[in-house]
């Protein structure tokens, strides 16, 4: 387990990444501003001259790509979310349709079963169990 720093922040949340490259633009941002303004520098600052517009670009070119890696990372996890999602439903609806073979006629107890398992798994058994159950039991008799 012999990570980089750099490693242990790209595997971080994407709103954490964001907000600590928020935290460092802003800080450093602060810094140059106190140096140029409020500091005891503030004379020495002021004597520099020349042409600053082609570095003050760079900053903004290394945020917009690490911004645009970051969408490119958060998009990525939202594809495979949905693709986990959409993998688990097909799973669920073939044990559901598999039940029909399996219990025989239309699979009353093996599908009320399964749509219980269903709503267990989903987290919304407490408003729909008793009504699960219910109907396994009517089917039964």
């Amino acid at each position: 387990m012999n990570q980089s720093i750099i490693g242990d922040w790209l595997g971080l949340p994407g709103w954490q990444i964001f907000l600590s490259l928020a935290v460092a633009y802003l800080t450093s941002a602060a810094i140059i501003h106190w140096v140029c303004f409020h500091s005891g520098w503030r004379d020495q600052v002021h004597s520099f001259q020349g042409v600053v517009a082609p570095f003050m670009v760079s900053p903004g070119v290394i945020f917009a790509l690490m911004l645009s890696f970051l969408a490119s990372d958060v998009w990525a996890r939202d594809r495979q979310a949905l693709n986990d999602v959409l993998n688990e439903r097909d799973a669920i609806r073939a044990v559901y349709d598999l039940s029909g073979v399996v219990g025989g006629g239309d699979g009353g107890a093996a599908r009320g079963d399964t749509r219980l398992h269903c709503l267990r798994t989903s987290g919304r058994v407490a408003a729909h169990a008793p009504r699960a159950r219910g109907a396994n039991d009517q089917r039964r008799t």
